[in-house]
């Protein structure tokens, strides 16, 4: 009994183990076979074509610079008078006239220097006219004789006479050329040119934006009246006038000329953007690197705008408005030299899409937004794949797409598109677009933006492109869009 007993027990247990085998058999096999599958298609994702919605805007290539405004007009004022400062009549942020006082130096000096030398000059101009009136009275004595001269004089006593008297009459010729205080004058000249030096003036109209000049120090800086040198007294600048100097790029100073129009921002005024045109571009290079210095005068007043102030500048190189612009790699150079690109459309003829605006924000074509940063991917409008879209539709599902949404999503929908091929050409250039122009062009068309970078599987149906993952339901002669890399 307990032999059958315990032969009962090991034929149950052999049974149990039996049944668990299979059971994890069969849940191996499912997960093989229907999970992983599964699992393995809704981790792979199909990455969009990058599109652009076609529509005409205004291009501009531009040169980017960085300065600091400075005015157009400044004068360091200064003096080479080693006098004292006496007095000063201007303060910083003072607005002055041209000719206007400044400052006054000690005199004292230069004016015993100047009363010495007109003694002498009074002295050397009394001598000069003694020695003429002298010479003169020299003469006429010389003529009295010649003229009356006796009749029974001999003609050697007649020459005589006349030698004398034109003798005399030489003297007074060159004593009345004879200047003794010239170099006396000269002197006179200089330090009179120096005593008005002692009154510093302003030599523009401007504002003082610096004063280093004090009373019973000396005014000697280093530099002349006037000079762009030494720390000077005074610093004059006309602050209606601005103008910024930057470097630019041998690259980019080989596009500049004269007289280019140009943007200018300041991070002072966020908001405003001020006119101003090239005023000139250096002839050679002005730094190590080989960078050119471009100087932009701004237009009209300067306002607020203050010298020392950062400036970012757009010089317009070139401009074109109401002109179709797409990316560079949007273009693709066939081999016979023809240029294209290509679009989307959508079999029935509508295409909605997540690519982006000029804005930066997704775009459908219908005229609706969706704000976003245009990374999502695009899902066209048209009829439902062979065999109806998921559960035998043949409508869109009520939720949109599986795996995302019907206009903008990471949707995994069947939906196809047509590839169109449209012959452009191509114009202006800036650093990111270029200008195309064609026949086949017109406002709303889906442009892929990089083509070459889009793979088309086998098909029978080499212009269709499907949009989103895997089609279910049917291929309906659609092909899938990867993206490379």
């Amino acid at each position: 009994m307990d032999a059958e007993l315990l032969v009962k027990k090991h034929k149950r247990k052999r049974i149990l183990i039996i049944v668990i085998v299979v059971v994890v058999a069969a849940l191996a096999a499912y997960y093989f076979l229907v999970m992983r599958p599964g699992l393995q298609a809704a981790n792979t994702q199909t990455t969009m074509p990058e599109t652009q919605v076609l529509a005409k805007q205004d291009l501009q290539q531009v040169v980017s610079a960085t300065g600091s405004f400075q005015s157009q007009t400044s004068r360091t004022v200064a003096s080479s008078q080693n006098y004292n400062v006496t007095a000063v009549y201007v303060e910083v942020g003072e607005k002055v006239g041209a000719g206007q006082a400044l400052a006054q130096l000690d005199t004292t000096d230069i004016d015993q220097q100047i009363a010495d030398v007109m003694k002498s000059l009074q002295e050397a101009t009394e001598s000069d006219d003694l020695s003429l009136k002298q010479a003169e009275g020299k003469r006429d004595r010389a003529l009295l004789e010649y003229v009356g001269a006796a009749k029974g004089t001999t003609e050697d006593q007649l020459k005589q006479l006349e030698d004398a008297y034109r003798s005399a009459q030489e003297s007074v010729d060159s004593l009345q050329l004879r200047d003794s205080g010239s170099s006396s004058r000269t002197q006179l000249r200089t330090l009179q040119e120096s005593r008005d030096d002692c009154l510093i003036t302003a030599p523009i109209s401007g504002t003082v934006t610096s004063v280093t000049a004090e009373v019973g120090l000396s005014a000697s800086a280093g530099a002349t009246q006037s000079g762009t040198t030494g720390t000077g007294l005074f610093v004059i600048q006309d602050m209606t006038h601005l103008e910024v100097p930057a470097t630019v790029a041998e690259y980019d100073a080989v596009t500049l000329s004269p007289g280019l129009s140009v943007n200018i921002y300041s991070d002072t005024f966020e908001d405003q953007t001020f006119p101003g045109t090239v005023k000139s571009i250096s002839p050679v290079a002005t730094d190590t690197s080989g960078g050119f210095t471009v100087t932009v005068t701004l237009d009209g007043d300067a306002m607020d705008i203050k010298p020392g102030m950062t400036a970012k500048m757009e010089i317009i190189v070139q401009s074109k408005s109401d002109v179709y612009a797409v990316p560079y790699d949007a273009v693709v150079e066939k081999p016979d030299g023809t240029k294209v690109v290509y679009a989307l459309e959508g079999a029935s003829g509508r295409v909605f899409t997540g690519g982006t605006t000029g804005e930066g924000k997704q775009a459908r074509t219908d005229g609706a937004t969706d704000g976003g940063s245009g990374e999502a991917p695009v899902v066209i409008s048209g009829e439902a794949p062979e065999g109806g879209f998921p559960g035998g539709s043949g409508e869109m599902p009520s939720g949109g797409f599986p795996g995302g949404s019907a206009t903008a999503g990471s949707g995994t929908a069947g939906a196809t598109a047509d590839r169109i091929e449209i012959e452009v050409t191509t114009g202006m250039e800036t650093d990111y677009l270029v200008e195309i122009s064609g026949d086949g062009l017109s406002d709303g068309l889906l442009i892929l933006t990089d083509p070459q970078g889009v793979s088309v599987g086998s098909s029978s149906a080499n212009n269709m492109m499907m949009i989103g993952g895997p089609a279910m339901g049917g291929g309906g002669g659609a092909v899938r869009v990867e993206r490379r890399g």
